[in-house]
């Protein structure tokens, strides 16, 4: 008996390109807010698509980008695929990942903000203070990840390096420029607008160019992957989507 599950099958290239279609919308959208607020001086009723508040359109799309590369990365450890003799080191990316999207829908980090000022006198470029125990934990991070992942080939390595640059020029980098220009000031404005729009975008085609740089590894590595859902013993594992 033919049991004729429904497939579809995703194209890497085609999804790297839709995620980033979206992340230009998104960032269409904050810079008409922006104008319809700061130019026209208009309600500031478009906050759906603001990319400095949490738990709307853009920081459901940043989450699910995050959780995206959680899953790719959970994958490589699933499929055994070694870094130095070890495969471990994909499922500890995996969990920080996945930790870092639920970071951002709900802006644990800014929570820190406070503790921190309590403990040090910052201002200027420290004025957002979770810079601080955040770039630590990147310091020590790194000292322990990239030693690892040098080892990697070329085309991946370059991938996760360049990805790693764009992100943390957003994440840190224009967190700190913001910072030193809202300092001292009551109110935001236009231009601390368009450093929120630097500082979210970066953070977006960072992740989009992680996603990219993994299935490039998965399909050269493994020729893509199929995922079935399990059924009865009688059923022999149709692939309900496929990636090549």
């Amino acid at each position: 008996m033919e049991h004729n599950l429904p497939t579809f099958a995703v194209r890497p290239k085609k999804l790297i390109y839709f995620l980033s279609f979206i992340t230009f919308l998104l960032l269409m959208a904050h810079i008409f807010g922006l104008v319809h607020k700061y130019v026209f001086h208009a309600p500031d009723d478009i906050q759906t698509f603001d990319l400095d508040q949490e738990g709307n359109i853009p920081a459901f799309f940043s989450t699910c980008l995050f959780l995206i590369n959680a899953a790719l990365f959970f994958l490589l450890w699933k499929v055994k695929d070694c870094v130095d003799g070890s495969r471990k080191i994909w499922l500890f990316l995996a969990g920080l990942l996945f930790f870092l999207g639920i970071d951002e829908f709900a802006a644990l980090h800014e929570r820190l903000i406070k503790p921190v000022k309590s403990l040090l006198p910052v201002s200027g470029v420290f004025y957002y203070a979770w810079i601080i125990p955040y770039g630590i934990a990147l310091v020590v991070l790194a000292f322990f990840l990239v030693p690892k992942l040098w080892k990697l080939d070329r085309p991946t390595r370059s991938g996760f390096m360049l990805s790693a640059i764009v992100f943390v020029t957003g994440a840190i980098g224009f967190e700190m420029l913001s910072g030193q220009y809202m300092d001292g000031k009551t109110e935001t404005d236009l231009v601390f607008g368009l450093l929120v729009a630097g500082e979210e975008i970066l953070e977006m085609m960072g992740l989009i160019i992680l996603i990219n740089t993994t299935l490039e590894r998965i399909q050269r590595r493994h020729g893509g992957f199929v995922v079935h859902m399990a059924g009865a013993k009688s059923l022999a594992p149709t692939p309900l989507s496929s990636l090549r």
